[in-house]
């Protein structure tokens, strides 16, 4: 496959190195407002969430540790928010906005990777939304939402790493990098999963600067930091905090290859083998339609 980092790779794949979009930071202003809503829905751990993204900005978002009880909590989330910003329900199809300046554009689910039970909650849901409209459902892996958060809110310079860490359950932890090349925000490992230990020390044997945020236990975070302050960075658990506002702002970016809804599956990540706990760094491309080879998961 071709490693061509003018244009982005599929998105969510298993394969890397890849190009997510360009950073953040130099986000493009709508020329004009469309009056589209677009929904987000992240339900991958333990921390749920639910954005509504309007005009080219946040409506309204909610993030909240619930626990694995998702199927319970996204739903009357929503139509909390859905309120809180003056929409109405629609009666014919519950969920739905009934208000004749707004129309559903799109709907932005995480698709990991992450529980079965949340992510399946999630995307039910997400998925009854989109095939109800008949609008686009974009999936983007939470960590990749993450990283693009961090590098928008923290900054990213030259040289650093950015590592995005989520709660795997069972006092393990998903986690993936990322590093901007060539005026784009590249994943550069695979979708790991390990024990917190594990994950010290490869981040530990890592010979770049590297910041790290996410779901991270105090005790993880302390030990990254004990000898390694000057090339370790944890941001703090305020501007770690997963945002679903962010992931609809990723999705958006996607949505022109979005597929049919029924058809976009979770991405579950499991330890059935070692390399599944390594996160072995692949670079992105030196030259534009430089030819290569992907890694897999």
């Amino acid at each position: 496959m071709s490693l061509d980092d003018s244009a982005p790779q599929q998105a969510g794949s298993a394969l890397w190195p890849e190009r997510l979009v360009a950073p953040a930071q130099l986000w493009e202003v709508p020329a004009a407002e469309d009056g589209a809503l677009w929904i987000g829905i992240d339900t991958a751990s333990r921390l749920g969430g639910v954005a509504l993204w309007c005009n080219g900005q946040v409506l309204a978002e909610r993030t909240w540790h619930g626990g694995l009880n998702h199927t319970a909590q996204v739903v009357p989330a929503l139509i909390d928010l859905l309120a809180a910003v003056g929409l109405r329900q629609n009666p014919a199809t519950p969920l739905l906005p009934d208000h004749g300046g707004v129309a559903l554009a799109g709907v932005v689910a995480s698709t990991g990777p992450g529980s079965f039970t949340g992510l399946r909650a999630g995307l039910a849901c997400a998925k009854a939304l989109a095939l109800a409209r008949g609008v686009p459902l974009v999936g983007v892996p939470g960590l990749d939402a993450l990283a693009y958060q961090l590098a928008a809110v923290v900054g990213v310079r030259r040289g650093t790493e950015v590592c995005a860490v989520s709660d795997a359950g069972r006092g393990n932890l998903y986690a993936a990098r990322y590093r901007l090349h060539r005026g784009g925000l590249w994943r550069v490992s695979r979708y790991a999963v390990m024990s917190p230990d594990e994950f010290v020390a490869q981040l530990g044997a890592a010979a770049v600067r590297m910041l790290v945020g996410g779901e991270l236990p105090l005790k993880t975070a302390r030990a990254l930091i004990a000898d390694r302050a000057d090339r370790m960075t944890v941001v703090t658990p305020a501007a770690a905090l997963r945002r679903p506002g962010y992931l609809v702002a990723l999705g958006k970016e996607r949505a022109a290859a979005a597929g049919d809804p029924a058809g976009l599956e979770p991405l579950y990540v499991r330890r059935t083998s070692p390399e599944a706990a390594r996160l072995d760094f692949v670079p992105p491309p030196r030259r534009r339609s430089a030819a290569g080879t992907h890694k897999r998961t």
